[in-house]
């Protein structure tokens, strides 16, 4: 850019895609708009070479984060629609990316200290996270099913680009929906069922039914079965079928965890309506 940026000019400080928005709109001489959360920050003075520092960090939505050379990454750490998982173990990750940029040499056992500390900037920036007001584009409908005079709820979990919708049922049998009251679906939409053992659910949009069940992590799912996880109250995956507590004989108490299904995001584009979904726990009355 003459007169701005000299040609071949290089930097290793940390910058963002999302900071473009910020730093473009300051350099054509616009102001950002202050009436709504913008992810980035504006970046003009380094691009300019009035500064060689850019962000402090990076966080990776649900992931990990970046802070000068380290790079963690939470044992659960996906990315979802960017990247397939391969079956390694889940395990801390942490990586100097000036001497490995591939990302090839774990450091976490060497940098327990570094690890701890990236491990609590992780979770003091998700605990500063917006949460926006979605509850009222959607309506929940719960049919009577099952065992009467039980709690049976769906809670909304919006956040700031996907929602969750949160089963819970004391009954074990039930079944309801969801409706789309105004504008669109998020980019991505997540079922959380909170019961003992997920022995099948059965899931509509439109005029598509698909069903599902939980026997294990890496059991051979049958055709029109959605993909199920059952991980821990963290997000990290957990082993065996069932989330329950041992040595309780035949009706064990309930083990902190959920069941996750992500709904396909090519369902919803088709302007769905409705969700509707039923569940069996296998420990149900």
């Amino acid at each position: 850019w003459p007169g701005k940026v000299p040609a071949d000019r290089t930097s290793d400080a940390i910058f963002a895609s999302i900071d473009f928005l910020p730093t473009f709109a300051n350099l054509c001489g616009f102001r950002v708009p202050d009436d709504r959360r913008i992810d980035g920050i504006d970046q003009t003075d380094l691009l300019l070479g009035k500064t060689e520092r850019g962000r402090e960090y990076f966080y990776f939505n649900r992931a990990g984060v970046r802070k000068g050379k380290w790079k963690y990454l939470r044992p659960d750490a996906h990315f979802h629609g960017y990247a397939v998982e391969d079956g390694r173990k889940k395990v801390d990750e942490l990586y100097d990316l000036e001497a490995d940029i591939g990302e090839r040499n774990n450091l976490a056992g060497q940098h327990p200290d570094i690890v701890m500390e990236l491990k609590k900037l992780t979770k003091a920036i998700e605990a500063k996270e917006v949460k926006v007001d979605l509850p009222a584009r959607f309506q929940i409908q719960l049919q009577e099913r099952g065992a009467e005079n039980v709690h049976r709820d769906i809670k909304v979990n919006s956040k700031r680009d996907f929602v969750m919708f949160e089963v819970t049922d004391e009954g074990g049998i039930g079944s309801g929906s969801i409706h789309l009251r105004s504008g669109q679906w998020p980019g991505k939409v997540l079922l959380h069922i909170y019961l003992r053992g997920l022995e099948g659910f059965e899931l509509k949009v439109g005029d598509q039914t698909f069903s599902g069940a939980y026997h294990g992590e890496g059991v051979p799912r049958p055709d029109g079965h959605l993909p199920t996880r059952m991980l821990d109250a963290e997000g990290s995956p957990l082993s065996g079928r069932y989330l329950v507590e041992s040595g309780q004989g035949a009706d064990p108490g309930r083990q902190g965890g959920y069941y996750e299904i992500q709904i396909p995001q090519s369902l919803l584009s088709r302007k769905a309506p409705a969700i509707e979904l039923s569940w069996v726990d296998f420990y149900r009355r």
